[in-house]
């Protein structure tokens, strides 16, 4: 019985400590049409997909700190490109690649920033206002890496 109630108790910690710190599932995958990736293929030889995680920020003090005064880590101004950028892990994908996120921009955005929580296949939109940014949300999204000219 005292074993019993021991395997209890750990389960129940494991459930507990585990839920805890579950992070929030992202919401649904956005992906382009097989029709568009083929046309974007076709269109621009050496493009490729990446499926990445994608989430938002914008220049308020709780998503950049204190210390920000609207300018990226590659020394751009946050109103380039009309304020349409992304910063990216730049390992993966260095300051200056263009991409084509569905759900984002009118174009290609070029990655202008970095952060200390994107690591890998990870992306933070911009934008201009908290509100915009968290209506975003986090989502899986199927971008296209184009190719540097």
């Amino acid at each position: 019985m005292r074993r019993i109630a021991c395997v209890s108790l750990v389960a129940l910690l494991v459930v507990v400590f585990c839920g805890a710190k579950r992070v929030a599932t992202p919401q649904l995958i956005y992906s382009l049409s097989d029709d568009a990736k083929q046309q974007i293929q076709t269109a621009l030889p050496g493009s490729r997909l990446m499926l990445m995680e994608v989430t938002a920020y914008c220049p308020c003090v709780k998503c950049c700190g204190r210390g920000a005064h609207g300018v990226t880590a590659s020394g751009a101004r946050i109103t380039q490109n009309g304020g349409q950028f992304v910063a990216a892990d730049t390992s993966v994908l260095p300051f200056g690649t263009k991409l084509v996120i569905p759900g984002y921009g009118s174009g290609p955005v070029e990655v202008l920033d970095r952060g200390g929580a994107i690591k890998g296949n990870r992306l933070d939109v911009f934008f201009p206002t908290h509100e915009q940014a968290k209506a975003f949300g986090r989502r899986w999204v199927e971008i296209l890496v184009t190719p540097n000219d």
